[in-house]
């Protein structure tokens, strides 16, 4: 993934590890992130396949309900001390 260094972005995306963020509007890095990439395979899969795993344990249904029962149960945790 190649996204602009804008908004929420960066909580999906980790520079270098799951995708690249550029400055927003620079043709010049988005033109470099997309070379990086589709000139190698290896780095290409290896971000996607971390990617998923990202998006499946933290931005699914399922990891968000998770997410939230940690944090309750933390809530829960220090209230009692």
């Amino acid at each position: 993934m190649v996204a602009s260094r804008v908004g929420g972005n960066a909580e999906v995306v980790e520079h270098g590890r799951t995708g690249y963020l550029v400055k927003r509007g620079s043709v010049e890095e988005i033109r470099q992130a997309l070379r990086d990439l589709l000139s190698n395979d290896g780095l290409r899969l290896g971000m996607g396949q971390l990617a998923r795993r990202k998006f499946e344990h933290g931005f699914t249904e399922v990891g968000m309900v998770a997410k939230y029962r940690d944090l309750y149960l933390y809530g829960l945790k220090e209230a009692g001390n």
